[in-house]
């Protein structure tokens, strides 16, 4: 069965009376003094919109030169074919400019996202059905520094679910299971990232089932939080087609999951500080990818 992925309202739709969706929650309308709002425009609660009227259209229609009869006719005709709705436009507008960022790539990679999803909540549910909840796995306090203690407690939490991965190659705290340098998406798409998961030695990594894997301590309590993700216990680092394999690119093949005493949690969900990094560099977009990818495909 697919883990239950917690629930985020995505719809402004579903917001309630006075609140409109901000991305990541329902918040309060904001109120504006009409004077705020252009001549033609007025306020509907989020931003300011055009006011589509008669009086418009008329005002409009008086700045038009009537020097050219063919010119007006032919207008006339190619209106005739266009929708008057100017709110529906605008929705039909947000609309394709979200379906145009799933075809340029973030839901390019949403199966191999998903597949890699379903395989950690089913090794995370079974390792807590040996060994208990992950407070209970020897995992340790992150530091700052990337000490040898911070490696006993990501080799915990890899030995942990070490009898559920097909493993290929084990790189330890050594190089070899990740590529060296990541690509950032979207719009900073051509800056490259020497990326640490391959070189820096507190994290445990393998290539396991086809992927790079570095398991990474955070808490030994499970008692760390990121924004409105708490119980988090340690994390897990993945590029899902391996260091060889690839864009190497974040949202593409380089992804990011939390390893909490509830269960696998993809990163980016709710109030999470670095979501906005999605669009802007790829990170942190595996929840909007698992939410909203699956009904563009």
């Amino acid at each position: 069965a697919d883990p239950k992925l917690p629930a985020i309202n995505n719809d402004e739709n579903k917001c309630p009376s006075g609140t409109h969706w901000d991305g990541s929650k329902c918040t309060p309308d904001e109120e504006v003094p009409n004077n705020e709002c252009g001549a033609n425009e007025q306020w509907n609660g989020v931003k300011c919109v055009p006011i589509a009227n008669d009086e418009n259209d008329k005002d409009k229609n008086d700045n038009i030169s009537n020097d050219n009869p063919k010119d007006d006719n032919e207008n006339e005709d190619k209106n005739d074919n266009l929708p008057n709705d100017t709110p529906k436009d605008e929705e039909d507008k947000e609309d394709k400019e979200e379906n145009t960022n799933c075809e340029d790539g973030i839901c390019a990679s949403y199966n191999a996202l998903y597949e890699a999803y379903l395989f950690l909540s089913d090794v995370y549910e079974k390792a807590v059905s040996a060994n208990g909840t992950p407070d209970t796995w020897g995992l340790t306090n992150v530091s700052a520094y990337r000490t040898a203690n911070d490696f006993k407690g990501s080799t915990a939490l890899f030995n942990a679910m070490k009898p559920y991965l097909d493993i290929s190659k084990d790189c330890g705290g050594g190089t070899g299971c990740f590529s060296a340098n990541y690509n950032h998406n979207f719009n900073y798409k051509y800056e490259v990232e020497k990326d640490n998961l391959d070189s820096y030695t507190h994290r445990y990594k393998v290539i396991a089932n086809g992927m790079s894997m570095a398991f990474h301590t955070y808490n030994k309590n499970c008692n760390y939080s990121e924004g409105s993700v708490n119980n988090i216990c340690g994390k897990i680092f993945i590029d899902i087609d391996g260091p060889d394999n690839g864009g190497a690119t974040f949202a593409q093949d380089r992804f990011e999951f939390n390893v909490t005493a509830d269960g696998i949690i993809p990163a980016g969900l709710g109030e999470d500080p670095n979501r906005n990094n999605c669009f802007a560099r790829g990170q942190h977009c595996e929840a909007y990818m698992l939410e909203h990818c699956k009904t563009k495909k």
